[in-house]
């Protein structure tokens, strides 16, 4: 008898950039949230939508490896596990007081930061263009060192080496090292060192909003105003500067005005969609809908 295959056997192939548990903190009551995207220059969709219908594309991380279900290694062994690590930080960043983060919460902050700069689908493109570019740059220079490194199951010369490469080898060796740049140990360290702090908004405030550029930040980081915020709430942003005095700048910004600034950032770059809780926001996210999108954040 043909017994099916349980579900977690099946792979996930709806692969969410902007993960569900960062969205539920935009759900209302009934578990949904106001989902608005720009299928036409022109025309604004608006449809109350279940977080897992946001932010999601189909098998955005597979990779082709010879086993059909190591193909969803990143989303399966990388992503899944980040995130859920990632949700623990989030209920804590959105606790009242905020308590004390623990090293591991710290490393899975910034992790998970880093994360948001290159899983967009956008930013996976930007990243493969740079990582498969420079795959290409390397394959010449093992030449001469080819008799050291070649192994039992590799070509007797380097000349059959190269001719044996496919594209799927390339892509490969790309996606197996992208995780490897999200949890790069040296800019984890160095945003684990910023000045972080967070700010709420008051009652009387309009609602931060969510999209698929969530993360804002200054061109480069390491210079006297560089900063990057993310909002982990409605209700609280949290805000990193690299100098303390420019901390203090951000204290002085009225909560209104800080708002506005920040669900600028989050409307204009938005590409794919913006979250809301409800509709108060609706003519503020059709002024700025994707009018200012972001170039591709690929570093290898």
């Amino acid at each position: 008898m043909h017994m099916p295959a349980s579900k977690s056997q099946n792979p996930p192939h709806r692969h969410h950039y902007i993960p569900q548990f960062y969205l539920r903190e935009w759900t209302g009551k009934d578990g949904r949230l106001e989902r608005y995207t720009q299928p036409y220059r022109s025309k604004l969709d608006i449809k109350r939508r279940p977080t897992k219908a946001v932010g999601w594309w189909d098998d955005l991380y597979i990779a082709p490896e010879n086993d059909p279900h190591k193909n969803y290694f990143l989303e399966w062994g990388f992503f899944k596990q980040l995130d859920d690590r990632a949700a623990r930080v989030f209920r804590k960043l959105n606790g009242a007081p905020i308590p004390a983060l623990s090293a591991e919460d710290i490393s899975t902050w910034s992790t998970f930061l880093m994360s948001l700069l290159h899983r967009t689908p956008e930013n996976l493109a930007a990243y493969k263009e740079v990582a498969g570019r420079l795959y290409d740059e390397a394959v010449p220079t093992i030449r001469d060192r080819y008799e050291e490194l070649r192994t039992k199951d590799d070509p007797e010369t380097v000349e059959e080496y190269e001719a044996s490469l496919t594209a799927e080898d390339r892509e490969r060796v790309v996606m197996r090292n992208f995780a490897r740049v999200i949890a790069n140990p040296n800019i984890g360290t160095f945003l684990n060192s910023l000045n972080w702090s967070a700010f709420d908004r008051p009652e009387d405030c309009p609602d931060y909003l969510l999209s698929d550029d969530p993360l804002a930040r200054s061109n480069g980081l390491k210079k006297p105003d560089g900063h990057v915020a993310i909002a982990v709430s409605p209700r609280r942003l949290v805000v990193g500067t690299y100098e303390e005095k420019f901390l203090e700048e951000f204290r002085r910004i009225k909560p209104r005005e800080l708002v506005f600034r920040m669900n600028t950032w989050t409307v204009e770059g938005a590409r794919h969609f913006v979250a809301s809780t409800d509709l108060r926001q609706t003519r503020f996210i059709r002024n700025r809908f994707g009018a200012n999108p972001k170039p591709g954040f690929a570093r290898v």
